[in-house]
């Protein structure tokens, strides 16, 4: 059981740098000192420096951790053996990514009937869980190592008087805190007589932090057999601290990664069989904001529809995720045509699910490994901060009595509108345009090495996901490139770092959905509709200031019917763009062949 997943990495044209990168870290002992905490393998001095060896304590977390095991499993099981029906989490970016991935993949533990990560600040994903549950059968889970992160705490303050209308005794009780200690999320809860709170260890970052008590309280109310993923986790301490330089699998991928990031094969492409999906958000976040700084960064691309292996650029790098028993045509398909055509990709089976722990270590260390090549440190996320502080600016709004002005409207068709924030600031006012013609203005100058990320500013459903992926299908034929798409303010703390810090490729919509419903925050002079209208405003903002072509719409009512009509006005305007982009290709190779043989004859 403890055994890793089989792994199979495919070098393709990336094969000479890569052994050149791997000849590199074998001189500078980087498995050797990253294991023994050496943070100068990052070559950072001063500050960074510091900042490294403050986050390292992922590497041996899990036989730490394992001393906790019987304690979590005991505490989740007394929290359903005295009445518990509900689990609420509260957390944002890696306290919240990592339960999702348990929550999705294992269930819940017996005795549940519902288990709900919130790391949304739109209404109507607050009010559908707040109605789902009864908060005297719920346990309320607030995670958050810094405790100061205003989602959550906002959260913290809303579901505590939601306890305390349905007049619950000490409703306080109801609640528990993961956090680090000293944090205000500690002194916050001892104020309001948590039942509990986790001190985390200090020296385990967000993002590094899955098999932490961040991940692992989670994973004990799930249905995974906890003492098992964390030994999956801790027999991959044993098995990747192993200095083999051509054999060890998270110095090889690690390698693969950084080295397709300095070559320009930098959309890391995730295509997974269905029960590993989870699996990917939370890897997203621990790449993008690992690797996205400094003009840098691997983009990985999640929930992209499947398509044939001619659809894809050759900027892709796939990693395939596979369950033992669990046959996806088309991923296998797909696999089988990158291969053949040597695209670099790695194709991971896990041998169960309950492995999962040994492949969390193996993607953090991996991640440590590309930021090694990529001569950046992985452990800071050096353009979070802005977006926060613009959000921040926008709320004082607030405090005043006044609301933050939402950009003037460029044009309106069906129920989506343009808003002269970001590019569109630039086409005039212009009402009787043809919808087909105004986004053909911002897409064309979309290049085949850019990437197109879709946020969105709504309530997640898979109503909007299916319009999502129909999307994105279209703008992968159209253009060629490929696609992402987030929610916020999640993305804010996940991928939003490599947005506003990695390479400069991106092309944004920004997207405002309409709240049907208000839902106050209590002590706060701004409701979460209003916090999420900051947030996005926040972030679109910070976008513009990087003269990012950004692209801000609003839709009001159905969100997914908004996205059908983007999706088919796109559709329309670029009917025949995919072939004439072909054609300038094979122009462009009849050109430069044609030169190789004026040379080789001269």
């Amino acid at each position: 059981m403890k055994g890793s997943a089989n792994v199979e990495v495919y070098l393709g044209a990336l094969r000479q740098p890569y052994q050149a990168a791997v000849t590199r870290a074998k001189d500078a002992r980087l498995i050797e000192r990253l294991w023994e905490r050496d943070a100068t393998v990052f070559g950072k001095t001063g500050a960074a420096l510091a900042s490294v060896k403050s986050r390292l304590g992922w590497l041996t977390n899990s036989s730490r951790m394992a001393t906790e095991v019987a304690d979590l499993t005991a505490f989740a099981t007394q929290a359903i053996e005295a009445g518990t029906k509900h689990i609420v989490l509260l957390g944002m970016g890696g306290s919240s990514l990592a339960p999702e991935v348990f929550r999705l993949i294992f269930g819940r533990k017996p005795g549940l009937v519902s288990f709900d990560v919130v790391d949304s600040t739109d209404p109507q994903t607050i009010s559908r869980v707040t109605k789902s549950i009864d908060p005297a059968k719920t346990l309320f889970i607030v995670a958050s190592k810094s405790g100061k992160t205003i989602e959550t705490l906002s959260h913290a303050r809303y579901f505590l008087s939601v306890a305390e209308k349905a007049k619950i005794k000490n409703s306080g009780e109801r609640f528990v805190a993961i956090t680090d200690s000293g944090s205000d999320l500690e002194k916050f809860a001892k104020e309001k007589h948590f039942a509990r709170v986790f001190l985390n260890p200090a020296d385990i970052g967000g993002r590094y932090s899955a098999l932490s008590y961040f991940g692992l309280m989670a994973a004990a109310l799930s249905g995974v057999r906890l003492p098992a993923l964390v030994g999956s986790a801790a027999f991959a301490e044993e098995t990747l601290s192993i200095p083999d330089y051509d054999k060890n699998s998270a110095l090889r991928i690690g390698t693969l990664w950084g080295v397709g990031a300095e070559k320009g094969v930098d959309k890391l492409t995730f295509v997974t069989s269905p029960s590993l999906r989870p699996f990917v958000p939370w890897v997203e976040q621990l790449v993008a904001e690992s690797t996205g700084k400094e003009g840098k960064g691997l983009i990985p691309i999640d929930a992209e529809p499947v398509g044939a292996f001619s659809e894809y650029g050759s900027d892709r790098l796939f990693m395939f995720l596979e369950l033992a028993g669990e046959n996806d045509a088309a991923m296998t398909r797909l696999f089988e045509a990158a291969r053949s055509s040597a695209a670099p990709c790695v194709y991971i089976r896990f041998t169960k699910t309950e492995t999962i722990g040994f492949e969390m270590m193996r993607m953090m260390m991996a991640t440590a490994v590309a930021g090694f090549h990529m001569d950046i440190n992985p452990f800071d996320e050096p353009n979070v901060k802005e977006s926060k502080d613009n959000t921040a600016a926008l709320l004082t709004e607030y405090d005043k009595g006044k609301a933050p002005k939402e950009p003037k409207k460029v044009a309106q068709f069906d129920n989506v509108t343009i808003l002269a924030l970001g590019v569109a600031s630039e086409f005039g006012v212009d009402e009787t345009a043809a919808p087909e013609r105004l986004l053909k203005r911002y897409f064309t100058a979309i290049q085949r090495s850019s990437y197109v990320a879709i946020l969105n500013y709504c309530d997640m459903t898979p109503e909007v996901e299916r319009s999502l992926a129909r999307w994105r299908r279209v703008i992968r034929m159209k253009l060629g490139v490929a696609t992402l798409r987030g929610y916020g303010p999640r993305y804010l703390h996940s991928i939003g770092q490599l947005y506003k810090g990695g390479p400069g490729s991106g092309f944004f919509v920004s997207i405002l959905g309409e709240d049907r419903e208000n839902v106050a925050i209590p002590d706060a002079n701004y409701s979460f509709g209003q916090l999420k209208l900051a947030q996005a405003l926040g972030d679109t903002q910070a976008l513009v200031k990087r003269h990012l072509p950004t692209l801000t719409l609003r839709i009001s009512g159905d969100y997914a019917a908004g996205i059908d009509f983007l999706t088919e006005t796109m559709d329309r305007a670029f009917k025949n763009l995919r072939e004439e982009r072909r054609a300038e290709v094979d122009e462009d190779e009849s050109e430069s062949a044609a030169v190789m043989s004026a040379n080789e004859s001269e």
